[in-house]
This record gives structure tokens, sequence and C-alpha cells, in this order.
């Protein structure tokens, strides 16, 4: 133990609230910009997605390219269900 005096607890514990708020406020605003990194990454891969579809769209017939989009909406399905069975980061999930 330190031996804190009662004024010296007192200023340490003003000083540990003062840093474990600015911690906190950081946390908060990397959380943000992990959000609006995600969003942009996500339009970006669309944008790509789009482009790839739409190039196939000039090989393909349409018989051909409706298949595809079947097949590219089951495998989208198929991910969603996966992705809903994944914890977020910091959440238990019911294994763990």
């Amino acid at each position: 133990s330190l031996e804190l005096s009662e004024e010296q607890a007192e200023k340490i514990a003003t000083i540990n609230l003062k840093y474990a708020k600015q911690i906190q406020e950081k946390r908060e605003a990397m959380h943000k910009q992990e959000e609006k990194n995600r969003e942009a990454m996500r339009a970006e891969h669309k944008k790509v997605r789009d482009a790839h579809n739409a190039e196939l769209k000039t090989i393909l017939t349409d018989l051909q390219y409706a298949k595809l989009e079947g097949m590219q909406e089951v495998r989208g399905e198929r991910r969603h269900k996966r992705s809903g069975k994944r914890s977020k980061r910091g959440e238990k999930n019911d294994k763990g």
C-alpha cells in the first residue's frame, strides 16, 4: 500500500477519473471510426461486385446470368446465416 494521506487519495482519485474519462472517450471515438470504416469498405466492395457482375453480364447469356444471380443470392443467404451465428467482439456466444 502507498499509505496515502486523505488529501493524496482524493487528488489521485480525481486524476484517475480524469484519465479514465479520456480513455473512454477515445474508445468511443475509435468505435465510431471503425463503424465508418466498415461502411466505407462495404460500399467499396459493392462497387467492385457491381462492376464484376456488369462485366460477367456482357459474356453470359440472359439465362446464364439469371442462374448466376440465383447462385449469388443463395450464397449471400448462407453467408448471412453464418454471420448471425457469430458473436460480435466482446460478446459471448452460446458456446462461450
